[in-house]
């Protein structure tokens, strides 16, 4: 169990009266002085990459001084240590520097979040095992003027979608990737949740496992429905600083490949047809 050596490094790294805890408030204070220094000339890439120097030279420092930590499992935690308290303390200057660099296609998602407000998973092609409704096609019964999707709670994929709206509240990139991967995981748990408490059974032959293929747009789905229209800078905020390739061959990066797939369906995708209201018969006229 890994969770005690995280808890004791973050907080040595957090004490100022600790020596780990001194040399990381040290780094703290030089990154801030530079992003002053710098003021309007400090760009977005410039940011991380001084925070990623040094993160890089805490977790060597750290190894160095406590070499059980060198065993890969601890490492890793180690350096997940180092990046919270990192991140907590001046990760925000970064994160909104790559805000303003992709306002443009922020809002660009957030208009799109709009017109397809009242988006289902039925509307996306997906096999009605996916849909994960009751056979209410046009979602109107969800779409309350100024409710929250949180509180939505019949939505198809709920749970995915009040994980998925946490991404604003952390601030590690490794933290908002792991949060990608695990929003993934849960809607494939909603789907097995859904049909094990239906009490329709499934039909022979219908395969009930959401592959990557129905994956996608469930995820485009859960993002339009999340209402996360930062979710383009926060990519590009995550894979400046994760760009481990070890790292981006496993889960987290299949979860980010995953993302960015569902951005495009999010572009693409036809808004649904509102309902239409009927036609009133002509008026007589009169002779």
């Amino acid at each position: 169990d890994t969770a005690p050596i995280f808890r004791h490094l973050t907080m040595c790294l957090s004490n100022a009266r600790h020596p780990l805890g001194r040399v990381c408030a040290s780094f703290l204070a030089l990154y801030h002085r530079m992003c002053a220094a710098l003021g309007p000339r400090l760009t977005a890439a410039r940011a991380v990459g001084a925070l990623k120097l040094g993160c890089a030279r805490l977790h060597r420092l750290v190894l160095d001084v406590l070499p059980p930590l060198q065993h890969a499992a601890c490492a890793r935690v180690a350096r997940e240590a180092i990046q919270t308290v990192v991140f907590e303390g001046e990760g925000g200057t970064a994160r909104a520097l790559y805000a303003a660099q992709l306002a443009d296609d922020d809002a660009a998602l957030a208009t799109r979040q709009a017109a397809l407000r009242g988006l289902r998973p039925r509307q996306l092609g997906l096999p009605p095992q996916f849909w994960l409704d009751d056979g209410d096609a046009d979602g109107s019964d969800d779409d309350d003027e100024g409710c929250h999707p949180r509180l939505h709670t019949g939505l198809p994929y709920a749970q995915a979608i009040a994980h998925a709206q946490t991404l604003p509240e952390l601030l590690v990139p490794r933290h908002k990737l792991q949060l990608f991967c695990d929003t993934c995981a849960e809607a494939s748990i909603c789907v097995e949740r859904h049909h094990r408490m239906s009490s329709a059974p499934p039909e022979a032959g219908v395969k009930m496992l959401l592959g990557a293929d129905h994956l996608v747009p469930v995820m485009a789905y859960v993002l339009v429905r999340a209402a996360l229209p930062m979710v383009p800078s926060e990519v590009a905020f995550i894979e400046a600083f994760e760009d481990d390739p070890q790292l981006l061959l496993g889960p987290l990066g299949y979860a980010l490949a995953t993302v960015h797939a569902a951005l495009n369906v999010i572009a693409s995708v036809a808004p649904p047809l509102a309902p239409q209201s009927p036609i009133p018969p002509p008026s007589p006229t009169v002779a």
